[in-house]
């Protein structure tokens, strides 16, 4: 019968998938961030696309209105233009996007050992249709709302420049006046409030941790889009900023002119301003958000081991523990192994030990923490970066594990700082009581012993054991001197040799000596039919090595996709703007202007435009990064480094300066090539 045995069943593989949930769940945010940020600037370029398309129609769009086409044919010409590039691209991607999926199967098959699907999925396909039909069709609604919005008479005539100094708007106050602006508003305000007032409650009581991450998604997205948004009513100021930074050395006249374009230009280039910001600082993002991901995963293990290896069971015996400890010595005096130390298994599981709690006086409030034994130098032998003391009374010099080995500390935990508020402890001197429940061993009958303690020092974090700043739904642990741990088991424990051991913390002094010690243990354990396990830090993070490797190259390729999308679109505004200008630029020809500060103009005009949104989306991308460095923080409660991506941002703003050289420099000498000046007056559009 079944039901005689005891039978554990365990889930290796779940287990794994476990660990990494907060990973799995921050980079999913990732890639929707990644895909919104994308599908954005593709609608900002064809939209910018579109625009220049009917700016060098104008004419013949005001003859067609003129000669009586109807506004909807109008509006199916700028619709039908977009979809004849749109469904090339879209079916060109689908067959790219198989051929690089099928390059890709191949080494995840190879990777994982597991079969993958030969072609792509239906919500692959079905998601790039929606993308490739839908953004056309939504860059077009501006382009459209323009080219029947403007006046005829301006359409008509070609006697003068296009670009515009100076707009009067008029409006007509009466009562069927509609404004967009605070529709979109207010809009985007009841479904900001709906997801705070109604979706996050809603996750947090089913903890629906994919709910939360999708609001937290959509708050991101709106802090990233508002900062962006703010920023860009600062842009004549930072360019202003910059041209007098890099360009006072530049002849007066010159300087004249690039200050007036910028003021011209403002409503064109404000597109071009508004891209390039965002791409840097969405690349800035998801390059810190990627690495504080990866950091977060690797310092959870060297968190969870204390060092280079970890060999842990809960319940490690007295027995195979000296023969761990013998093999740790062993290779400690071969000098492969630099510190250990080691913690005892939670006193309730402890023989004859039936359950050990803590309380307020009075019984008021009461936990259930981890309590367990720890050696003298257990926190000096383990990596102290995690080691983050909230409070503590530091004025006897001793370190916090010597500390419990004194005559006061006989009587001391160490708590977690989120007993502090729920146990109401306003001082380090106050009391509280420690129950233990005992289990005689010949009648089986259950005494339960109280005994008044104190503690010496609150924790917010500690390397192997779990302590927390905050209130923890799981267990959190709470340790004492090993003689006190057996002591308060009131005969429960009944010496060293009773002890139960949870984990063994063994630092090395290299990659290698962690492999040799690694091997060495698991060899002596099997030995003796022990059942310990042991992990080795190098070994635990190599798939995530290899798993960093293959994002790098997802990462990459984004940012050349942005970067990209930036350069087309500020080539299509500098070509308009270029165009526009034709009229003026002939003009100055005929004053003496000559070619090189022609060039000059407008090269300075887009290095200024590119320069000053690269710091702005530079300083926007820190920002948003560095708010989600503090919430990873809160979930995993690690101390997580801020790594600034320098040599990304090199790349970038170097990038940056060579679009704004290409995409000004083909327009201007595509314009000044022409055979006369003549022929550049007539060029206007």
């Amino acid at each position: 019968y079944l039901y005689q045995y005891s039978i554990d069943a365990t889930l290796p593989l779940l287990r794994f998938l476990y660990n990494y949930r907060f990973f799995s769940m921050f980079l999913s945010l990732l890639i929707w961030i990644i895909i919104a940020a994308l599908s954005f600037l593709s609608i900002v370029l064809i939209y910018s696309l579109l625009t220049i398309n009917i700016e060098s129609r104008t004419y013949e769009l005001g003859a067609m209105r003129m000669e009586g086409f109807p506004r909807e044919t109008l509006t199916w010409l700028v619709i039908v233009g977009a979809l004849l590039f749109a469904i090339p691209g879209w079916i060109i991607g689908l067959v790219l996007g198989q051929a690089a999926f099928a390059i890709i199967r191949t080494y995840l098959q190879s990777l994982l050992g597991a079969e993958l699907a030969v072609l792509l999925s239906a919500d692959a396909v079905g998601f790039a249709t929606l993308a490739g039909l839908g953004i056309p069709l939504v860059a077009s609604l501006a382009p459209v709302t323009s080219v029947l919005t403007q006046q005829l008479p301006d359409a008509l005539n070609t006697e003068r420049g296009r670009t515009k100094a100076i707009d009067y708007l008029i409006e007509r106050s009466d009562d069927s006046y509609f404004s967009w602006t605070i529709l979109g508003m207010g809009t985007a305000l009841a479904v900001f409030g709906f997801l705070i007032y109604y979706l996050f409650p809603l996750a947090l009581i089913n903890l629906n941790l994919s709910l939360l991450f999708f609001i937290f998604f959509a708050v991101l997205l709106g802090m990233l889009g508002g900062l962006i948004l703010l920023s860009v009513n600062f842009e004549r100021f930072v360019e202003t900023i910059f041209q007098y930074a890099f360009l006072f050395w530049e002849n007066d006249a010159v300087f004249l002119l690039i200050e007036r374009n910028l003021t011209a230009h403002r409503p064109r280039n404000r597109k071009s301003t508004l891209m390039f910001a965002l791409s840097l600082g969405f690349v800035i993002f998801i390059s810190v958000a990627f690495q504080i991901q990866m950091i977060s995963v690797s310092y959870s293990t060297q968190r969870q081991y204390g060092n280079e290896i970890s060999v842990t069971d809960g319940e490690t015996p007295y027995a195979e523990a000296v023969v761990i400890d013998r093999v740790i010595n062993q290779y400690k005096d071969l000098g492969y192994v630099t510190r250990y130390t080691f913690d005892t298994a939670h006193l309730a599981l402890q023989d004859a030990v039936e359950n050990a709690s803590i309380a307020t006086v009075g019984r008021f409030t009461s936990a259930i923490p981890f309590i367990r034994g720890v050696a003298p130098s257990f926190f000096e032998n383990t990596d102290d970066s995690f080691l983050v003391i909230g409070k503590q009374d530091a004025s006897s010099g001793l370190s916090i594990g010597e500390r419990l080995y004194t005559a006061a500390g006989s009587s001391q935990l160490v708590m977690p700082t989120s007993y502090v508020d729920m146990m109401a402890l306003d001082s380090l001197s106050d009391p509280f009581e420690m129950y233990v429940v005992e289990k005689d061993r010949e009648t089986q009958e259950l005494r339960e012993h109280r005994h008044a303690m104190s503690t010496n020092v609150f924790l917010d974090a500690s390397p192997v054991l779990t302590f927390s700043k905050f209130p923890d739904p799981g267990s959190v642990d709470a340790v004492m001197s090993i003689p006190a741990l057996i002591g308060h088991s009131y005969g429960g424990i009944r010496g060293v040799r009773s002890l139960k051991f949870m984990s063994f913390s063994v630092g090395t002094v290299n990659k290698a000596a962690a492999s040799t010690v690694t091997t060495a243990l698991e060899a002596a354990i099997a030995r003796i039919g022990g059942v310990a396990s042991v992990s080795n830090f190098y070994s635990q993070t190599s798939d995530l090595d290899t798993a960093t490797q293959i994002l790098n190259f997802f990462f990459i390729f984004t940012q050349i996709m942005a970067t990209a999308i930036c350069f087309f679109a500020l080539l299509s505004s500098m070509s308009t703007n270029v165009l526009h200008q034709a009229k003026e630029i002939g003009v100055l020809r005929c004053l003496g202007l000559k070619t090189f500060p022609a060039y000059r103009i407008y090269i300075w005009e887009a290095f200024v435009l590119v320069f000053s949104a690269s710091v702005m989306g530079l300083v926007v991308g820190t920002v948003v990064a560095y708010t989600m460095l503090l919430q990873n923080s809160l979930f995993t409660q690690l101390p997580l480094p801020f790594t600034f991506p320098y040599t990304q941002l090199i790349i970038i703003v170097v990038t940056s300066i060579f679009c704004a050289f290409f995409a000004s420099f083909g327009p201007v000498k595509a314009l000044l090539s022409l055979p006369s000046i003549t022929h550049i007056l007539r060029r206007a559009l």
